[in-house]
């Protein structure tokens, strides 16, 4: 989410391009289930993030000045009494390299860490890269202590995560993947986004990285499970280039038009938005019950009280829109006056 999210390079695709709707368009021809997305259960990628979380919870409190990732609670970290004299030392060595090298560093923003973990992903098809990794020395031999002690629960939860949204996908995708990208002007690329299942992810439970885009997401976090898990796939999804780009510039023009800039984090909530309230129409159009939205059900509004002014914001004017009873750049005109005109300190 980039704090759940990603940071992308710009480009604009059919910008401010919109127009008013009496219902949400029927897709053309329903496309295969998943088809825009390739869900991936990686032992490598699963290494990776526990070492890396782990590392973290185990490191001492950084310099004054420094930040570091909010700490996540590692279960495993009270499980090692069946460990082998050499399998501790083993794993203690991999720890201590990500201690030492890599937990100061974010999963989402550093990109010797993004660069990292794309060549981390790799592994499962081409073995022999794994000579290549720094400290390659150490990832072997953790990974035989991952596959003997962990690894077994982490496959097993993260394949019960996909058992559960595939069918879904096979129902909402060909309905949420359209109405998106109509929403922000932009497209999905042709190939299909890989999408990591992993017991740890970052801080916040997913993230999204590219070029090429990739997704990674816990299947520990309770609040990304069931039908919850689609409006995480379809938020996190929006922040690959060719989805979120549009939106900046749709922001930027739109602010732009009154002699400002829209606010620093004014996108990602955008983003927030619009994946809960596409979610919820998906859901209503097939006849289930709503979903509570990411932000109000994990105590965002409460936490950020500027997040909580934009919501207001939004359902004046971006709820409008979505339901097809304002054109996209009447919103965007709208939301912007209401910010710039009433600013809220520390938006």
């Amino acid at each position: 989410m980039r704090q759940i999210a990603s940071v992308l390079v710009l480009a604009v695709l059919l910008p401010g391009c919109s127009s008013v709707r009496q219902a949400p368009p029927e897709p053309a021809a329903p496309p295969p289930a998943a088809s825009r997305f390739a869900f991936v259960n990686d032992p490598w990628i699963n290494l990776h993030h526990l070492l890396y979380h782990w590392a973290l919870a185990d490191a001492p409190p950084p310099p004054p000045g420094q930040r570091r990732s909010p700490r996540v609670e590692v279960a495993e970290r009270s499980q090692t009494a069946a460990l082998t004299p050499e399998e501790r030392q083993a794993w203690d060595a991999a720890v201590s390299y990500y201690q030492r090298e890599l937990s100061r560093f974010s999963l989402l923003f550093d990109r010797n860490m993004v660069d990292l973990r794309s060549r981390i992903a790799r592994i499962s098809a081409h073995p022999e890269e794994l000579s290549s990794l720094p400290h390659a020395e150490v990832f072997e031999p953790a990974m035989a202590v991952y596959r003997r002690h962990w690894w077994p629960a982490h496959e097993a939860l993260n394949q019960t995560w996909i058992d559960q949204l595939l069918p879904k996908l096979e129902t909402f995708e060909p309905l949420l993947a359209p109405r998106l990208v109509e929403a922000f002007g932009g497209r999905f690329p042709a190939e299909k986004i890989r999408v990591d299942l992993c017991a740890y992810s970052d801080w916040t439970g997913a993230y999204t990285t590219g070029v090429p885009p990739h997704i990674v997401i816990s299947s520990k976090d309770p609040d990304l499970r069931d039908l919850h898990a689609l409006e995480i796939v379809f938020h996190e999804v929006s922040h690959i280039d060719p989805i979120e780009s549009p939106l900046h510039a749709m922001l930027e023009k739109g602010f732009a038009k009154h002699g400002g800039k829209p606010p620093e984090n004014l996108w990602h909530y955008f983003i927030f938005h619009t994946a809960g309230a596409l979610t919820n129409e998906a859901l209503r159009s097939q006849g289930l019950p709503e979903i509570v939205p990411y932000p109000e059900r994990t105590g965002m509004y409460r936490r950020i009280p500027t997040w909580n002014r934009y919501r207001e914001v939004l359902d004046r004017s971006w709820k409008e829109f979505l339901a097809g009873r304002m054109e996209r750049e009447a919103a965007i005109d709208r939301i912007a006056r209401e910010i710039l005109t009433h600013p809220m300190r520390g938006s």
